[in-house]
């Protein structure tokens, strides 16, 4: 018998907290998330072209009350009942039921919403006693019936792995005795929440779940790829395309409108060598009233399901993408832009992975460039439709971008201690090749340094990096011969050889005679585009086959791409929507380091003001100094990566911040202090 031989005793987990916490993550309470999730699990299994066919209903029957999620011309939960052995690293598509019983398992269909199975604990969350069933009936006739509930020690699924699934007669007895409710007449799936709470009731009764479905559907029903219904107490509400939508198609006296393909051609969003096309935009003014909140600015539709909307800063950290445009036509814009494939494609991939889909990270490079898309159509629309003259506005917010940039880029220098960056304690360590190989048999590069440690990976025309190596190691017991190279490249081109191919010979647990000193001087005759670079060298087989490679990424002339610790908006805290106790601020925080960390900054405040239409570097040290002290608020309200879970001040000392508030204040002050002398230091 060994250690780890299946036999221990599994880890106890609250799941009822894991539901609440999952529940917590969605912005707009628990019955949006519920139809948001129900529909869009409804969506991913759609057959055909035929539209969804959903019904949300409040049944009452002598077994209690229940919430009922219903779909038809869906797939239904296709797939075997599978047992803690069946899981692997990941599940198939065609494993629907095992998908919907599993947590934590991503999807491999790149059209399909959902991620990590998380959304289902939104349904669990509906419920007063956190448990459901759920019923499917599949196109080649199976009728299967499960049921799940978390409770404080784990979040068991039913029935169990010796009963057999509950499957034909078997699950319609089980489901009547259970709920008293009839099994599936038509191909789908169900979920049924048990004793569902009073903010459910209360939103199926007073209209609220059908204004959801409306807000975040509106563009499946406007296409006719989803009929969605409410019922309660037998009454029916059908979801309909709710107003101001849809769009007007042409101008009129009270009306402009901006259409792609009718206004404007521009259709391509382009991140690095990757181009991606809008499909959709479709945008509206409205003379005639005000757009009301929840259909205000320009709705990102990802795969018919709208996500979050960009517009005039409200609402739930949106990113203002109408900065050159008077609060008052503000709050008279709606619309939406939806995707290419490719692209829909990429943010399910890469940046729309949170369980309940209700942002992006606009840190991150495809969505900044959506939000870039999407601003610089407004400011033409303002332009030649709406009498706007963006260009004072647009100067300053040019100015305002490029001062943000700059100081979120000299915090980074400056207090990298604080350790936002990586997440982790301590100053971010910096790799120059020497760590240990992961591969047994490859080559590494030794004593790699950019001219200016501070600025890299950046390096300028006249600099070079000069006196690296390159050793080939071999970590087997048997000798191994090869082949070394090294390049340079420019995209896929080769622009400058390293190392001509050589032969190596690596004896068995150990090194061949290191190559060089090699040296890369940066000349404008021999590096005369800027930008990135890639410096590669690879071990070979006698063949030529790869054995292993190492790539180092060089910016000349250039700037790489930032990714700041934290999001910074800057707004105008003088807006009727901030309360009034903001309004003095120079700036607030939501989030924390790791969970949508935002620093809001005041663009009303007198000492912003000062300093507005003074050059960029003027307002760019003044907002280091805004951005530091945001800094430190997220420094004393990050977790501990620890399982105790404490927080995290480092770099501070954590006895005098827990100490009284002399102590706490001197100790915050003499690190602002000396990441600013850094700063003056540099500058």
């Amino acid at each position: 018998m060994t250690l780890f031989d299946g036999t221990g005793r599994p880890r106890p987990a609250n799941y009822v907290a894991i539901t609440r916490n999952i529940a917590d993550s969605y912005p707009d309470g628990i019955p949006h998330g519920v139809q948001k999730d129900a529909i869009q699990n409804a969506v991913d299994a759609r057959i055909g072209r035929s539209p969804v066919h959903f019904v949300v209903e409040l049944v009452e029957t002598d077994k209690g009350k229940f919430l009922t999620l219903t779909d038809r011309n869906t797939t239904g939960l296709t797939g075997r009942v599978l047992t803690e052995a069946d899981y692997t690293d990941d599940l198939p598509e065609k494993e629907r039921w095992a998908r919907f019983e599993s947590f934590a398992f991503t999807k491999d269909d790149p059209d399909a919403l959902g991620a990590r199975g998380q959304g289902k604990f939104i349904f669990l969350a509906a419920s007063r006693i956190h448990r459901m069933l759920y019923d499917t009936l599949r196109r080649d006739g199976v009728y299967r019936v499960g049921a799940t509930e978390a409770r404080t020690t784990g979040c068991p699924i039913f029935p169990s792995a010796g009963d057999g699934p509950w499957e034909g007669e078997t699950g319609a007895r089980t489901l009547r005795q259970e709920t008293g409710l009839d099994p599936l007449a038509a191909t789908g799936t169900r979920v049924i929440v048990v004793d569902p709470t009073d903010e459910i009731v209360m939103s199926l009764r007073d209209g609220g779940m059908l204004s959801s479905i409306e807000e975040t559907w509106f563009r499946s029903l406007e296409k006719g790829q989803l009929a969605a219904e409410v019922v309660v107490a037998g009454k029916v509400a059908a979801a309909k395309v709710p107003a101001p939508f849809p769009i007007p198609a042409r101008d009129s006296a009270r009306t402009k409108t901006w259409i792609l393909g009718k206004d404007t051609n521009s259709d391509k969003i382009i991140i690095g060598r990757n181009t991606y096309h809008v499909k959709h935009m479709h945008v509206a003014y409205s003379d005639d009233s005000e757009v009301p909140l929840q259909h205000r600015g320009i709705a990102i539709i990802h795969f018919g399901m709208k996500i979050v909307s960009l517009s005039g800063g409200e609402g739930r950290g949106s990113p203002d993408v109408m900065r050159t445009f008077p609060y008052e036509k503000k709050k008279r814009i709606y619309g939406f832009v939806e995707f290419d494939r490719e692209l829909d494609r990429e943010l399910r991939r890469t940046v729309n992975q949170a369980p309940n889909h209700y942002d992006l990270n606009w840190r991150q490079a495809l969505p900044k460039a959506i939000k870039q898309y999407v601003e610089d159509q407004l400011i033409q629309f303002g332009k030649a439709k709406l009498g706007l003259d963006p260009h004072p506005e647009e100067k300053k917010r040019r100015q305002r971008q490029g001062a943000e940039e700059w100081a979120l880029r000299q915090l980074a220098i400056c207090g990298r201690e604080l350790g936002l960056l990586s997440g982790r304690r301590g100053p971010v360590p910096v790799s120059n090749g020497n760590g240990k190989p992961s591969r047994p048999t490859g080559v590494r590069i030794h004593a790699f340094e950019f001219p200016v440690p501070e600025r890299r990976p950046r390096v300028n025309w006249g600099e070079a990096i000069k006196d690296f190596w390159l050793v080939p190691f071999n970590r087997t017991g048997e000798r191994v011969r090869g082949l070394v190279d090294g390049f340079i490249l420019y995209g896929d081109t080769k622009v400058r050889e390293l190392l001509p191919r050589q032969a190596v010979d690596i004896p068995a647990h150990g090194t061949a005679p290191r190559l060089g000193p090699l040296e890369v001087e940066f000349t404008e005759v021999d590096f005369p585009e800027k930008g990135e670079y890639r410096l590669r060298v690879r071990l070979l087989d006698p063949e030529g086959y790869p054995i292993d490679e190492q790539t180092r990424r060089i910016f000349v002339e250039d700037d790489p791409p930032f990714t700041s610790p934290f999001e910074v908006i800057g707004e105008d805290f003088s807006y009727e929507l901030f309360p009034e106790e903001l309004r003095a601020l120079q700036w607030y925080r939501t989030g924390h380091i790791g969970s949508d960390p935002v620093l809001h900054y005041n663009t009303r405040h007198p000492a912003y003001g000062r300093y507005e239409d003074e050059s960029g570097q003027a307002l760019g040290e003044y907002l280091f100094g805004v951005f530091l002290e945001g800094a430190i608020g997220f420094v004393l309200d990050r977790p501990d990566v620890s399982e105790v879970r404490e927080p995290d001040y480092h770099p501070l000392d954590g006895r005098r911040i827990r100490g009284g508030p002399v102590d706490a204040y001197e100790e915050i002050a003499a690190k602002l202090a000396e990441i600013r002398k850094k700063f003056y230091e540099a500058h």
